[in-house]
């Protein structure tokens, strides 16, 4: 199956092969040279890239709130708001959209998944966000989303929260959200603003990371197959986001 990759560790692809179904990867990195944050440098080998222009020169300054922030066990759509306060307001997502849209539809067969990291989530979430709003064909069947952050609106450039628009993103979708990561509430107001019938989530007790341990990996590899064999069962919106359950 098709499998667009926007940031990924090679562990995962090693797990998901496992059971003898072929996955094809495709990689579709950022354009605009980025420094990461949060512990990322550990586990990624550079140069660093990201998709949307404006958060690059904001990052060094967000990072520190991120860091020292009381606000960690808060609503998660509150911790955004507070977000856009401290250094991210608005972002543009059209140009990140338009090239992730065009390397889709460049391709001799549709995708079934796209999963993204941190940013790239992000831009994975605009994009099925907005292939709806215009009844375009949806690119992708269903999405991966690790260490995520809600999308963004193409014409108020501001994150979509689920206590502030009614928009949802209804294809099954996997989160992996790591406890340990000071950003979590961002995966989980992403979480929120997808259905919650056909959403799964999957705590793999870490950091603003992609682990490659054999334990995280593991449920990692479970959730994605979940969404790709569409197996996914209704489950209690409220209990997912409290109970945090593990796979």
């Amino acid at each position: 199956m098709p499998f667009v990759l926007l940031k990924i560790a090679a562990p995962i692809k090693r797990e998901l092969a496992k059971d003898g179904k072929s996955i094809d990867f495709h990689c579709i990195n950022g354009k605009t040279e980025a420094h990461l944050f949060l512990g990322s440098e550990s586990s990624f080998e550079g140069p660093f890239y990201g998709y949307y222009d404006e958060i690059v020169s904001t990052l060094e300054d967000v990072a520190p709130w991120i860091l020292t922030t009381s606000l960690l066990d808060a609503k998660p759509e509150d911790w955004m708001r507070k977000f856009r306060e401290n250094g991210r307001p608005t972002v543009n997502p059209t140009a990140a959209v338009a090239y992730i849209q065009d390397y889709a539809d460049h391709q001799s067969e549709p995708f079934d998944l796209v999963l993204g990291f941190s940013e790239g989530a992000s831009v994975a979430a605009s994009t099925i966000v907005h292939q709806a709003r215009t009844h375009c064909l949806n690119a992708f069947k269903g999405a991966i989303f690790i260490g995520g952050y809600p999308p963004y609106d193409m014409e108020s450039h501001r994150s979509l929260l689920a206590d502030e628009d009614t928009t949802r993103i209804r294809i099954p979708t996997a989160h992996i959200v790591g406890s340990a990561d000071p950003s979590r509430a961002s995966s989980l107001a992403l979480y929120n603003i997808c259905d919650a019938e056909t959403s799964i989530l999957f705590d793999h007790d870490k950091g603003h990371i992609v682990p490659t341990d054999g334990k995280s990996t593991m449920g990692m590899a479970a959730a994605i197959r979940e969404v790709r064999d569409g197996m996914l069962v209704a489950r209690s919106h409220g209990s997912l986001v409290a109970g945090m359950p593990k796979l």
